[in-house]
């Protein structure tokens, strides 16, 4: 529990249609979290929405609808399921890269072979299991020709853009939706780690170690961020 906490998060309307239309979809968001302890959404007229987000554009600003949603710090819980595995009698490592598979005479397969990815020695150790599970999201289909070379790939890698901004883009711990964008997507302001997390693009790739963020996607979120901000924001 300690790991997540509720997040405030606007909708801002600036026609009566988006009043009504968000609406009727945040009252079937409410209904999927009945069970959950956070509070069901709620209108805020145009006064107290600048109020808690003095940065919103004013024009033709209607009000605002507010949500709420859960922030889960998803780096400390796989530290904590590592901890606990670990504490369970599970070994637990980090950087160490699977090499090829260990099979018997029969081709199950009985372990890894692994090395050190922080080493260039290249050394490499034999990791024997009863079971070994290819847990290792986008790069599954490596591990998959190791088993079988021509394997039919299963994987279509997709990344997303996040952009970084000062903490008072997310005001009082409130976040702001965008739920439509020009593109017709949706695009959200989250506090995260005392600063504003904002996001997403989304888009097919080459599956990359180190990916780094293209220069369109940051203009891209920048000019999404500026319809809704009275304070045009740049690089």
């Amino acid at each position: 529990p300690y790991l997540v906490k509720p997040v405030p998060i606007m909708v801002p309307c600036y026609t009566e249609g988006q009043k009504e239309n968000y609406g009727k979809l945040l009252s079937k968001y409410d209904e999927l979290g009945k069970d959950d302890p956070y509070p069901d959404s709620y209108w805020c007229t145009k006064s107290e929405a600048l109020f808690r987000f003095p940065q919103l554009q004013a024009k033709n600003l209607v009000g605002s609808w507010i949500y709420y949603d859960a922030e889960q710090d998803d780096a400390r819980m796989a530290l904590l399921i590592a901890l606990s595995a670990q504490e369970a009698g599970a070994c637990t490592v980090n950087y160490v890269g699977v090499t090829s598979l260990e099979k018997d005479g029969n081709g199950k397969i009985i372990g890894a072979n692994c090395e050190d990815s922080d080493s260039n020695d290249g050394e490499t150790f034999l990791v024997r299991a009863k079971v070994v599970i290819n847990a290792t999201g986008p790069f599954s289909d490596a591990i998959r020709t190791m088993d079988q070379q021509d394997a039919t790939p299963i994987i279509k890698p997709a990344a997303g853009t996040h952009i970084i901004l000062p903490s008072h883009f997310s005001p009082h711990g409130t976040g702001l939706a965008i739920l439509e964008t020009t593109d017709g997507r949706a695009m959200f302001y989250l506090p995260w780690q005392g600063r504003t997390l904002i996001g997403t693009t989304d888009y097919q790739v080459k599956i990359e170690k180190w990916p780094t963020a293209p220069q369109s996607d940051v203009d891209f979120i920048l000019s999404e961020v500026n319809r809704y901000l009275e304070q045009t924001v740049s690089p």
